[in-house]
């Protein structure tokens, strides 16, 4: 992977299709001049930063276009090579003409994540690090893009180092004991060595305690909105998705499919919201498939909101509410309270709390009450996954793997040290379950890795990262 590193690379590192400004990105030994060559006014000095303000022009024919030009010196760069950025109008056509005319000039189209390889094969950045940049590549949500500034910004590093650190220094003491194993030194004595080990296994511990599974992240909050026919799920759903996916009609029965859309929450959060078939005693295979699919979108959802029509009498439907009352992660929605007095609206409501359900009374129609319906979202998906606090730390498969099988290695180490009197006598078992522990630990940074390990990891970035 990523065998001629000293290749010139050229990729586009913007995203596809047009926008304001595109992004061509070179790194490698003739990254400045390739990039000179399409640019004008000449570029001047060899500060190791440096932005020029001109045009670029790659073919004869072809009208100059505003453009910057970024050039970064070794080994004052992101992969420790000079690299050159043009930053032009980002129209497809203008950036393709410019690859292909740096491909002419003789670089190389760059392969997925190979700038980013180059800075960790430079020492740049870590394996975490690489890990966190391809994180907020995908990141769809807030919560998956703070997860992914801790692993850039090192915090996984920097715990899991303090760990191999303290293990490596234990490790020299008992290799020392095992050249002067027929000498009476102790150079660690059991007692030092155990404190050492357990320290180091409870702070994997707390590592792993205070994970958050970078997976889990991935998949927002789901909130289901399921009901009757014609109760106005899917009015309520534009409403508050503010598109228009879901078709509005009197007829009952007009959403026969599971459809979803995000919703932005206060306080910056965004949840997952599904519109869901009407559940009424209907046939047909056509019904029996939407009840299905409505029974697997709400088995894995966060919360349901069963949404009524306020206007047809609560008290009628209150047997069928009642069903509902098992589960604690649902809200009973009073719909098209525009149609009902202020007097009618509390009695619905009143009617709705005297059963034990959660309730909130709305107009999808009009919007009324929706707010305050989103603040309620808000506070009840609270805890229920997918956030990430200041003192968490976000982990993928990966990670949670070696630190379990570290954490196994100290716990097998200090069983050793235990069932003797000397650290001498078992020093090379002992030595064999540390080197093990650190060995995890070192996969984690990227000290110790493979070249499958890397495989997996850069086979998720895009090409220009």
């Amino acid at each position: 992977m990523f065998a001629h590193i000293e290749d010139t690379i050229v990729a586009i590192s913007s995203a596809a299709g047009g926008s304001p400004r595109g992004v061509l990105r070179l790194s490698g030994p003739h990254a400045i001049a390739l990039a000179a060559a399409v640019f004008s006014p000449r570029i001047t000095g060899d500060a190791g930063f440096r932005r020029y303000r001109g045009w670029v022009r790659w073919a004869a024919g072809h009208a100059e276009l505003p453009a910057e030009l970024y050039v970064f010196r070794a080994p004052r760069s992101f992969t420790r090579q000079d690299m050159a950025e043009i930053h032009t109008i980002g129209s497809p056509p203008v950036l393709t003409g410019l690859l292909e005319e740096m491909v002419r000039a003789g670089a190389r189209p760059a392969e997925p994540g190979e700038f980013t390889g180059r800075a960790f094969l430079a020492g740049a950045i870590d394996l975490t690090a690489v890990e966190g940049i391809a994180a907020m590549i995908h990141a769809g949500s807030d919560a998956q893009l703070r997860a992914a500034e801790h692993l850039l910004h090192g915090m996984l590093a920097r715990e899991t180092q303090r760990v191999q650190s303290r293990l490596a220094d234990l490790l020299a003491l008992v290799e020392a004991s095992i050249d002067f194993v027929d000498e009476p030194i102790d150079f660690v004595s059991p007692g030092q060595a155990a404190d050492e080990l357990a320290a180091a296994a409870a702070a994997l511990r707390a590592i792993l305690q205070r994970a958050a599974p970078i997976e889990r992240l991935d998949v927002r909050h789901r909130v289901v909105l399921a009901g009757p026919p014609n109760a106005g799920k899917s009015t309520l759903f534009n409403r508050l998705t503010g598109l228009s996916r879901a078709i509005c009609s009197p007829m009952p029965g007009t959403t026969r499919d599971v459809i979803g859309a995000p919703v932005s929450l206060p306080g910056g959060e965004e949840a997952w919201l599904m519109d869901s078939p009407g559940t009424a005693e209907v046939s047909g295979e056509a019904e029996d498939r939407a009840l299905e699919l409505l029974r697997q979108a709400a088995g894995g959802v966060d919360l349901v909101l069963v949404v009524v029509d306020g206007t047809r009498g609560i008290e009628a439907q209150m047997g069928r509410l009642r069903g509902y009352g098992a589960r604690s992660h649902t809200m009973i929605v009073i719909n098209k309270v525009d149609l009902l007095t202020a007097e009618e609206v509390q009695a619905a409501r009143d009617t709705v709390a005297a059963s034990g359900l959660l309730v909130q009374a709305v107009s999808g129609l009009t919007g009324t009450g929706c707010p305050e319906l989103l603040e309620r979202l808000s506070s009840l998906l609270e805890g229920t996954g997918g956030a990430l606090s200041s003192a968490s730390i976000a982990i993928n498969a990966r990670h949670r793997l070696a630190l379990e099988r570290a954490e196994a290695a100290c716990g097998r180490a200090l069983a050793i040290v235990r069932e003797h009197a000397r650290v001498a006598d078992a020093a090379e078992l002992i030595a064999l379950e540390l080197r093990e522990a650190s060995g995890e630990l070192g996969t984690i940074v990227g000290t110790i890795t493979t070249e499958d390990v890397l495989g997996r990891i850069f086979s998720r970035f895009c090409v220009g990262k």
